[in-house]
């Protein structure tokens, strides 16, 4: 697990415990990692978040717009707070920039929950990593990297994404290399492997414990006990990259964290992808792959 921490930001905002955000490339295991944190009895973190059009809003006509572009998201209902709440708090918290309109939805989701500290899991935050710092300082990325080969193959299979083993190579190829072209300009940021998080889950989760300053707590393995009835309760149908997409569709996507880490996840492209598409995967990607130091 690579780890850049540089000296404490310096500026005039308040300290505020490091808040965890989740990313990268998609399928590649953040919903479990998510679940792992959020089974912490410190630390919430809600459904995937999309306030790219929050920010577009406030930057182009202040507050009032930024509340209801969040409001309008297609996956709000995921969070389980009402509308009226959430202007209350805002009005109640005298919100006056994007920061703390962030806080407060971050806030307002933790205490639902009975959780003093909150995060994030955006796997396409991957690209807006140094966006986010500027708003929101304390947040400290952890990106997840995973074997392109079998991110494609679990691409291949979703309702989104590409839909052949060439695309998603590329794909995966760009937004990782794009993404961690962004870590040298972050305050707190650490990559760690998908495998290890399967493999040897104890120990990574250890680690970023530290990372995050968080008091380590052997319940975050015991995660998939409540994993499936979490995303049932939460998930719901929804509009997302400009799709309809059913409850069905999507609780289908992450079956599989109900269950302990599976190590038959990891090297599923040895099993399940033909020679004809690992020469394909190679052809766009093999030099990312070599550069990840994957076989």
């Amino acid at each position: 697990m690579r780890c850049s921490v540089v000296e404490p930001w310096v500026g005039k905002e308040p300290e505020r415990p490091p808040a965890p955000f989740v990313v990268g490339v998609g399928r590649s295991g953040t919903t479990l990692l998510r679940l792992m944190l959020d089974a912490h009895s410190q630390l919430a973190i809600p459904p995937e978040t999309n306030f790219g059009p929050a920010r577009e809003a406030f930057e182009r006509a202040g507050l009032a717009a930024a509340i209801e572009a969040i409001l309008s998201n297609g996956i709000w209902d995921d969070y389980g707070i009402s509308a009226e709440e959430f202007r209350h708090r805002v009005a109640d918290d005298g919100v006056k920039d994007l920061g703390d309109l962030l806080r407060t939805f971050y806030g307002l989701y933790a205490e639902q929950r009975g959780k003093p500290r909150w995060g994030d899991k955006s796997p396409y935050y991957l690209l807006g990593m140094r966006q986010i710092q500027s708003i929101l300082p304390e947040a400290r990325f952890i990106h997840l990297i995973r074997d392109g080969r079998d991110v494609a193959l679990s691409t291949i299979e979703a309702w989104f994404g590409a839909s052949d083993i060439e695309g998603a190579a590329e794909e995966w190829s760009r937004l990782l290399v794009r993404g961690r072209t962004q870590a040298p300009g972050l305050h707190h940021y650490t990559e760690i492997r998908y495998e290890s998080l399967v493999l040897e889950p104890a120990d990574t989760l250890r680690r970023l414990c530290e990372f995050l300053e968080l008091e380590w707590e052997e319940g975050m393995l015991d995660y998939h006990l409540t994993a499936a009835g979490r995303l049932s309760a939460e998930l719901g149908d929804a509009v997302a990259f400009g799709t309809s997409v059913s409850r069905e569709e999507r609780l289908a996507m992450w079956h599989h964290v109900g269950c302990p880490p599976q190590r038959s996840r990891v090297e599923r492209w040895r099993r399940e992808m033909s020679r004809a598409d690992l020469r394909a995967f190679d052809r766009v990607a093999g030099e990312t792959l070599e550069e990840l130091g994957y076989r």
